[in-house]
């Protein structure tokens, strides 16, 4: 089962029922009736269409391998039913959210046990009617468990997920591997920060060193919550902003730009809040955090 049909989701979803794995939506009721039009993937090597069971509750779910959540961090509270009553089914979770704070919110709820965690490398955005446009970054999905080493069922998951053609790994650090990505995703937001692409922000030794800046200080704060992170974690998260093409913005960037929500509050705000919890000075963090606060507020209209 896939939870939530956005960007993300409902390309791995429709992936893996073209790779003939049986696969149900659980979206909202809106999302629903688009989708009994069928799911529209636009690739760089075509258009695909495909006639989806799509359902806005888990009640008449009998059982459940596998249930992915691939939703905003800001909708988690709106799912959480679902989560918990698959979980209650026998479903493994796999949470590709980004940031780490869910699975500290999803573990709350129904033990570490059931988690599959996972970050999703996918370059992809929900279009205008629904569609979803898939642009040219090699998908990648990076899984592991919580406190211990896999297990035989998330290898087998990740080798069924290889076959519906996204490169797919098995970490035995999955915090670590969750925190790479936020580093990654937290300076992609820089882009929001300085509402330049990132070839803009990379070409100027400023913008440079401001990226740098920002990671160590993710870097530190990692590391006094005992997550490994070392100066190779900071290069790789550097080097993913490079590959990207010159004209990249994050998503913040663009939900910014649109009026729309954010999820600035699980990237920079859970970073503010740790650091202020561990009595650690990220003063380059705050900055950029206040500067996207403040425009966040002034473009949806907030007075206070």
């Amino acid at each position: 089962m896939i939870i939530g049909a956005g960007s993300v989701g409902g390309y791995i979803g429709a992936k893996l029922q073209m790779a003939k794995d049986q696969v149900t939506f659980i979206v909202r009721e809106k999302r629903r009736e688009q989708l009994t039009k069928g799911l529209n993937i636009v690739t760089p090597e075509g258009r695909f269409q495909l006639n989806v069971d799509a359902r806005t509750s888990t009640e008449d779910v009998e059982d459940c391998d596998v249930a992915i959540i691939a939703v905003r961090n800001y909708n988690l509270p709106e799912v959480i039913d679902h989560v918990r009553s698959l979980a209650k089914k026998g479903a493994k979770l796999i949470s590709l959210l980004n940031g780490v704070e869910h699975i500290e919110k999803i573990s709350a709820e129904t033990g570490k046990d059931s988690i599959i965690g996972g970050s999703a490398y996918i370059d992809s955005r929900l279009g205008a009617n629904g569609e979803i446009i898939h642009r040219s970054q090699r998908p990648k999905l990076v899984l592991g468990q919580i406190q211990k080493n896999p297990d035989k069922f998330t290898v087998d998951v990740a080798d069924d997920i290889n076959r519906a053609g996204i490169h797919t790994i098995v970490v035995n650090d999955l915090m670590l591997a969750l925190w790479q990505k936020y580093l990654f995703v937290t300076s992609g937001s820089l882009t929001a920060v300085f509402q330049q692409p990132i070839g803009k922000i990379l070409e100027d030794e400023y913008g440079t060193a401001t990226i740098f800046r920002i990671l160590n200080e993710m870097k530190a704060i990692g590391s006094l919550l005992r997550v490994k992170i070392g100066d190779k974690n900071v290069e790789e998260a550097y080097r993913e902003l490079k590959r990207q093409k010159s004209d990249w913005t994050s998503l913040l960037y663009e939900d910014l730009l649109a009026g729309r929500k954010t999820e600035m509050d699980a990237l920079w705000g859970y970073l503010i809040r740790k650091a202020r919890e561990l009595q650690y000075d990220a003063m380059n963090s705050l900055f950029c955090y206040a500067i996207l606060r403040i425009r966040e507020r002034s473009r949806q209209g907030h007075s206070d």
